[in-house]
Parts: structure tokens; sequence; C-alpha cells
């Protein structure tokens, strides 16, 4: 149990390492935004404060190792009316092998611009085509229960980001860890690192080249 801890601790810490070891800026930092949209009405209504609490199919979003504790075949359906007309469905489905753990597959689809009108700088109140911008994210899931307290759980996902005819492709993982102590009704210690992946950039026929003078 101990070997286990240490090795889930050094993980967390290489992980953080090579994140606060690159050069970070906001700029090119937008990349599949959609994934941030939180799910879950109780989730949303404590604040996002779930990454200990999460015991229901929503943990597969907020931390995976809560899922260790679903012993059964359970899907979940969430829909999110967010501002500005952005829209996001996210399904899962969960099924627990006994002696090996809880497996599961999840899809959010985000719809965040609905056939908007093509401007350019010459015909500044519409071209007469609309574009549209979404994002979808697949991915399979694994949740273990390692003693009695203390579960781990892991997410590995495909995203994909559009905008008209460009799109961009990437691959992302969470990791999570979910600790109890049978003191104060079951006081919980939870952590998880969400979206650690490669970086994206959006490439296709609408991407406008820049030549320097003379080429």
């Amino acid at each position: 149990m101990r070997s286990i801890i240490k090795l889930f601790t050094v993980i967390i810490l290489i992980i953080t390492a090579i994140t606060y070891g690159q050069d970070i800026s906001k700029s090119g930092t937008t990349a599949a935004q959609f994934l941030k949209i939180n799910i879950g009405s109780r989730a949303v209504g404590m604040g996002t404060a779930f990454t200990a609490t999460a015991s229901d199919l929503s943990s597969i979003y907020w931390n995976p190792a809560g899922l260790a504790n679903n012993k059964s075949n359970d899907g979940y359906f969430n829909h999110t009316n967010w501002i500005a007309g952005v829209d996001v469905e996210f399904a899962a489905l969960t099924s627990y092998i006994d002696g090996f753990g809880t497996i599961g597959a999840f899809v959010s689809v985000a719809n965040e611009i609905d056939g908007d009108a093509v401007r350019t700088l010459d015909q500044p109140e519409g071209t007469g085509e609309l574009f549209d911008a979404g994002g979808i994210a697949l991915g399979i899931t694994y949740a273990r229960q390692l003693t009695d307290n203390f579960s781990i759980g892991f997410n590995f996902k495909y995203i994909q980001e559009r905008i008209w005819h460009m799109s961009a492709q990437g691959f992302a993982l969470d990791i999570g860890a979910l600790y109890k102590i049978n003191i104060l009704n079951e006081f919980r210690i939870g952590a998880n690192i969400s979206n650690f992946g490669t970086k994206m950039k959006l490439s296709g026929r609408d991407i406008l080249e820049v030549k320097s003078v003379g080429e």
C-alpha cells in the first residue's frame, strides 16, 4: 500500500514539474475550452468543490477515482445549456468487473457556434455563408479500489475542436485519487489532474498565411 501511494505521488510530482517547467504564457492557450464547462447539478450547486465527494458517474469528469465505489452497470446523461448559446452534451457508461475494477466510456459534445454569418473586410455584413464551431471529446476510463480506503482512476481522451473548415486534434489524460478516513462520518481527501496532454493547433484551408516581403 505504501509503495502504491509513493508511486502515485511521484507521478503527480513529475507531471507538476513538467507543467510548471514550461514557458507558460496566455498566447494560444484557448484550445478545447469546452472541457472546462462543468457537469452535474450537484457538483455545480456545491460550487464545484466535488473532487473528494464524487462517487456517482459524474466522477468521470470530476475525479475518476470516485468510480471505484460504483459496483454496478450504469449510464449517465447530462445536458448543459451554457452562456452565449453554447450547449454541451455529456454521456457516460460504466461497468464493474469483479476483481478488476470499474471500466467505462464517455463522450462530451459541445456546440459553440451554430450557423453564424461569415464576415470579411470586403463584406462586413456577411458573405451569405454560415459557419459553425464546436468540439468533441471521446474517452475511456478505469478505476480501481486498491484498499478499503484508497482508490485511483484514469481517463484517456481523444479531443477534437473545429471552426468552419479548420480543426485541431489532441490526446489528454486525467489522473485521480481518493482516500477515505473513517472519522467524522467518513472524511475524504481527493486529488485530480485533468486534461494533461498534447498540444493542439488548428489547421485547414482558412488559415491565413503571412509571407515576408520579397518571398
